[in-house]
C-alpha cells in the first residue's frame, strides 16, 4: 500500500479515516538518516528511519535528555562548575560541556565541539549521526 502526502491540501478523508497536511512547520529542524534495507532471509533486525535532531539542537538539552539521544558518554569528568562529556568513535570525538541552567538548577549543555581523529575527512554533522548511529547500536 503507498501513500502519497501532498503538500498545500487542508484535509481529505477516504473511508473512516481523516488525513491531515501540516502546511508550515515551525522551528522543525530534523534530519533523517537513510534507511539500511534487510533482506527478508536476513537475521538482522532492520533498522528503522530515524529523525534526529540537528547538532546545534544539542545546545541547552539536560543531561538525562543528551542520555536519551547518545546513550551513557565514553567519558565523564565533574570540574566544577563544569561538567565534561565525551562520545568516542574510530573516526571522531563529540566533546559535550554543562552547566548548572541558572533558571532550572539543572545541568545543560552550554557548549560542544567536534574532533575529527587524523585522515577523517567528515564534516561535523557526519561525526554526529556516526555518533547517534553507534549509540543506538549499543542499545
Amino acid at each position: 500500500m503507498t501513500f502519497i502526502l501532498t503538500l498545500g491540501a487542508s484535509s481529505c478523508k477516504t473511508a473512516n479515516t481523516e488525513f491531515r497536511v501540516i502546511q508550515n512547520v515551525p522551528n522543525a529542524q530534523a534530519e533523517t538518516l537513510p534507511a539500511i534495507v534487510v533482506s527478508k532471509n536476513s537475521p538482522a533486525r532492520p533498522e528503522l528511519n530515524r529523525i534526529l535532531p540537528k547538532l546545534d539542537a544539542l545546545q541547552n538539552l539536560t543531561g538525562n535528555q543528551v542520555r536519551a539521544l547518545l546513550g551513557t558518554p565514553s567519558f565523564m569528568r565533574s570540574d566544577s562548575p563544569a561538567e565534561m562529556w565525551q562520545y568516542r568513535t574510530d573516526s571522531c570525538t563529540l566533546d559535550l560541556f554543562l552547566y548548572e541552567n541558572l533558571d532550572t538548577g539543572i545541568p545543560s549543555v552550554a557548549h560542544y565541539g567536534i574532533r575529527l581523529q587524523p585522515g577523517k575527512a567528515l564534516t561535523k554533522t557526519e561525526c554526529y549521526e556516526i555518533v547517534i548511529k553507534e549509540s543506538t547500536q549499543a542499545s
